[in-house]
């Protein structure tokens, strides 16, 4: 029977792999014989003006953009 689940020789990127849900998929991917790398990225952004913490979308927004147009990686945000 085919392992469906086989990835042996493959290479898996988790972002977020450095908590609960992330870690057990992190470790599922190596199970399976996939190296993996894992990471966990947390952005906490502050009023321009104030400085002072804030979660104003427009914010984050120019974070994202700052962080694309200086690498080649791919965003997604999530709430936890």
């Amino acid at each position: 029977m085919v392992d469906l689940f086989d990835l042996t020789g493959r290479v898996a990127v988790l972002v977020g792999g450095g908590g609960g849900i992330g870690h057990a998929q992190v470790l599922g991917l190596a199970d399976a014989g996939a190296d993996v790398g894992a990471a966990s990225v947390h952005v906490h952004g502050r009023d321009p003006q104030t400085g002072k913490p804030t979660t104003a979308p427009a914010v984050y927004r120019e974070i994202a953009t700052l962080i694309k147009s200086e690498s080649n990686v791919c965003l997604s945000r999530t709430d936890s």
